[in-house]
């Protein structure tokens, strides 16, 4: 596996040319990796960042979208009782003026809030079997 070509692409509208935004040859910070699943993206035009969720690995990415330079913004997994018990990320939704973001959780019917400067996350609400 060539993990260099691991990332995000832009598409040409008239060619269908893949075109490199951030990969792991392009643009710098945490690596993709072999399973990230980018499934679900919002961009804050005034700071110039896209928002990546990745479902499999559960991280919230950062991503410059000037130079596809990427930050882990937070990591995205729920824990109960000492145990990984959601991973999966849906429905990513930003509000670029207050920089938070509200992310579903399609494994454990959560809605966590997310502190887009700080990284900072809370579980708004969890399903009934959390309580």
């Amino acid at each position: 596996r060539n993990t260099n070509l691991y990332g995000i692409y832009s598409i040409d509208r008239k060619t269908g040319e893949r075109i490199p935004f951030s990969t792991n040859e392009v643009g710098t910070g945490e690596p993709f990796v072999y399973d990230t699943q980018l499934s679900d993206l919002a961009i804050d035009e005034e700071k110039e960042t896209l928002y990546a969720a990745d479902s499999i690995n559960g991280q919230l990415f950062a991503i410059d979208l000037n130079t596809g330079n990427r930050r882990i913004v937070t990591n995205l997994t729920i824990e109960a009782y000492g145990e990984i018990i959601g991973t999966g990320s849906v429905n990513l939704q930003i509000l670029a003026t207050e920089q938070i973001a509200f992310i579903g959780n399609m494994e454990r019917s959560a809605i966590s809030i997310v502190d887009l400067t700080t990284g900072e996350k809370v579980v708004l609400s969890k399903s009934e079997s959390d309580y």
